[in-house]
């Protein structure tokens, strides 16, 4: 791979050889690849679980996650952010004992409930005591009590006058479906106009009411929720600065109840097929995988961060003992190095890709191959 400042401006698509790509402003040119492989591996299938659980959590909440990220452009950037500072906390939590994420099954086209990062900036967090929320009926309602003035509405939420506050859902259904409702509260900058004047807005229906301070009740059209299995939720700032759009931090938390994780990530796991045969976990006989065809669980999930390489390693790790990796170049660039991360840690670097990297393993660790091509 190269990167170049190209006389004739930046190109994009490719020739019969090479494809050319535009990344920060930065011409980047490549071999063209032409043949591109699938082997459909478990690390790779895993790894594809990760990154569809993630996917569809941003989908179902994109008219939030696409600016709700402070400093960081709208849309595709936003998306970018919060896969990255998403992947980490789905990938640590396949093995807690409190489940915080559901993960995506092969084929699903719905979320999951997760705990999930889906706001940051430099403004405080508000005040989540200040706010009574419950599941019931097919929605869920949400109120701030005592409260008579704008001014005592902010003082209670610790939020300032004119700003939004917008609190964000996600509900579960009697049949484990989730949806995602955001409601917004934006105030007015007169401390002393009554709390009617507040504006409350959603993107579902919603019904407010102002007897005794501020209330609203988000409802989901043919959506029964079971007030047993609670519902997920935070609250984000928003105010305009000198500089844009300010938000706070948030972080979705369980509301009330118990949350029922349809998809554990072994479970899901199970799902994704492989290029291997196994017959009596329902793959066909073409060795294609598929119906549930088996991904086996092993102690450790490896792979390799840019396309044209393989982990290459035992067929099965044990925990405690010491096991060899290497790479396979399929296409790409000129290897330069790869540095091999173990749950997030540098432990050990390689030269060329057949260069082993030996270490002992612990239950449940993650392998990835960190590759670096020079400048062709």
């Amino acid at each position: 791979m190269a990167k170049s400042n190209s006389f004739f401006g930046l190109r994009r698509g490719s020739t019969k050889s090479l494809t050319f790509a535009v990344n920060d402003g930065m011409q980047i040119t490549k071999d063209r690849v032409t043949q591109v492989k699938n082997p459909r591996s478990k690390a790779q299938m895993a790894q594809r679980c990760l990154l569809k659980t993630i996917s569809l959590a941003y989908s179902s909440m994109k008219s939030i996650l696409d600016h709700s990220f402070e400093g960081v452009t709208y849309g595709a950037l936003s998306m970018r952010h919060f896969q990255s500072i998403n992947f980490n906390l789905v990938r640590a939590a396949r093995f807690t004992t409190a489940k915080t994420i559901g993960y995506a099954k092969y084929g699903d086209s719905t979320p999951n409930l997760g705990q999930y990062v889906i706001a940051q900036g430099s403004l405080s967090q508000p005040n989540f005591q200040a706010f009574t929320i419950g599941v019931q009926g097919s929605g869920i309602s949400i109120a701030v009590s005592d409260v008579t003035t704008v001014a005592d509405f902010a003082t209670k939420l610790g939020i300032g006058l004119g700003e939004l506050i917008t609190i964000c859902t996600q509900i579960q259904s009697t049949k484990n479906a989730v949806a995602f409702a955001w409601i917004r509260f934006t105030l007015p900058n007169d401390a002393a106009a009554n709390v009617s004047d507040i504006k409350v807005e959603s993107n579902l229906s919603v019904e407010a009411s102002f007897v005794n301070g501020v209330s609203a009740v988000v409802s989901v059209a043919d959506f029964g929720t079971d007030t047993a299995k609670g519902a997920l939720y935070t609250a984000i700032r928003s105010k305009y600065g000198a500089n844009g759009w300010m938000r706070s931090k948030a972080v979705l938390n369980l509301v009330t109840g118990t949350l029922t994780y349809e998809d554990e990530y072994k479970e899901a796991l199970h799902t994704y097929p492989t290029g291997e045969e196994y017959p009596l976990n329902g793959s066909d006989a073409s060795g294609n995988g598929g119906g549930g065809g088996g991904i086996e669980y092993y102690t450790i999930a490896a792979s390799a961060d840019m396309e044209g390489y393989n982990v290459v390693g035992p067929a099965k790790v044990v925990a405690g003992t010491e096991a060899a990796f290497h790479l396979t170049k399929t296409s790409g660039g000129q290897f330069e190095k790869c540095d091999w991360m173990v749950d997030g840690q540098k432990k050990g670097t390689t030269n060329s890709p057949e260069q082993e990297f030996k270490f002992t393993p612990t239950a449940n660790c993650t392998l990835v191959a960190q590759i670096s091509e020079g400048i062709i």
